[in-house]
């Protein structure tokens, strides 16, 4: 699962991989080295994560934090395992912040993870597959 990956990658040392918008090596060491695999994955991902994020945005409108926190939980696993890697760091961020009593910030970090959802369809867009 994503612990057990997100574990791996901090023992290499390899921080900056969290930063990164793609990381694709951490997304082949995960799906066995196979970028046909991983892409077919990421399609399926850029296509259903809009409606991922309208349930989210739904949820949240409607104050029902615990629906929203589960949508964030699977955006988070979703996208750690595709190597969305600020993408995960923001769902989990919007999800921590809607598990407390009080979710201040959430409209700002929504609006955080709309966009760098945005921003990793443009990094995919552009990526120098191998052939």
């Amino acid at each position: 699962g994503g612990t057990a990956a997100r574990g791996k990658r901090m023992e290499r040392g390899d921080t900056k991989a969290l930063m990164k918008v793609f990381d694709f090596e951490g997304a082949m060491d995960r799906l066995s080295g196979r970028a046909d695999y991983l892409r077919r994955v990421i399609d399926n991902f850029i296509a259903d994560t809009p409606l991922r994020l309208a349930e989210l945005n739904t949820a949240i409108a409607q104050a029902f934090f615990s629906d929203a926190r589960r949508v964030a939980h699977g955006l988070n696993g979703a996208a750690a395992m595709i190597g969305a890697a600020r993408m995960e760091q923001h769902a989990l961020a919007l999800e921590r912040a809607l598990a407390t009593p009080n979710p201040n910030g959430v409209p700002t970090l929504h609006q955080a993870l709309i966009a760098e959802f945005d921003s990793f369809v443009a990094e995919i867009a552009s990526f120098p597959w191998p052939a």
